[in-house]
């Protein structure tokens, strides 16, 4: 969408250089602030997991109504003519479904990998998010302004069904965890081999405190 968000509005009814890129500049200029606005105010109060389902619904059923709305009210063909009633509804869904996009699977997917790598696979970790973004990301804009052309309103409805179904991602939630606890809630390691093997250290370094205290007092 904010790759070819000029031509995804002139296809619901945006015709004309004027209409489209006016209406792709407010669509940023929502995009901007309600990225800013949960980033700064929202991301630990709502938490990760809830912050994404929420945000693939939103998105999903954002997408089936413009769907709808595109197969039942075609647009004009005239270029640089005022969109109709039902192109505004559309265009207001979609300054809507940024909003959605904004508190979820926009920014948290950068937020998620910098919370689950540990320090010694950091580094590898983030590298590997980075470079699948980038690829996705390169595939979608590749293939989009085609099935744009090809599809029509059913790009939407595609798109719809691929958001909610990504609720069934079952991402456990990271928020107010430690990077020790990351091995805990992803499985690699039990609770109770976690405290056992906490446990195990603070005896060591009790032994290794109680023998230093021996030696200073013989000394």
């Amino acid at each position: 969408m904010g790759y070819y968000a000029p031509q995804i509005f002139t296809s619901i009814g945006y015709t004309g250089t004027k209409n489209s890129l006016l209406a792709s500049g407010i669509y940023g200029v929502v995009k901007v602030v309600a990225t800013s606005l949960f980033v700064f105010f929202f991301v630990e109060s709502l938490g990760r997991r809830i912050s994404l389902i929420i945000s693939s619904l939103g998105m999903g059923t954002l997408f089936f109504i413009i769907g709808a709305l595109l197969k039942t009210h075609p647009p004009p063909t005239t270029v640089g003519a005022n969109p109709p009633p039902a192109s505004k509804a559309m265009a207001a869904m979609l300054y809507i479904y940024v909003c959605f996009y904004s508190m979820g699977w926009g920014p948290l997917p950068w937020v998620y990998v910098s919370d689950i790598f540990p320090t010694r696979t950091r580094h590898f970790g983030l590298a590997t998010a980075s470079a699948s973004q980038w690829l996705f990301n390169f595939v979608v804009s590749k293939v989009t302004p085609d099935m744009i052309t090809n599809l029509g309103y059913k790009i939407f409805l595609m798109f719809a069904t691929i958001n909610i179904g990504a609720m069934a991602t079952f991402l456990p939630e990271t928020k107010g965890l430690s990077l020790e606890e990351m091995d805990v809630i992803f499985g690699a390691i039990s609770a109770e081999e976690r405290a056992a093997h906490i446990a195990e250290q603070q005896r060591a370094l009790g032994h290794e405190k109680n023998d230093t205290s021996s030696i200073h007092e013989k000394a």
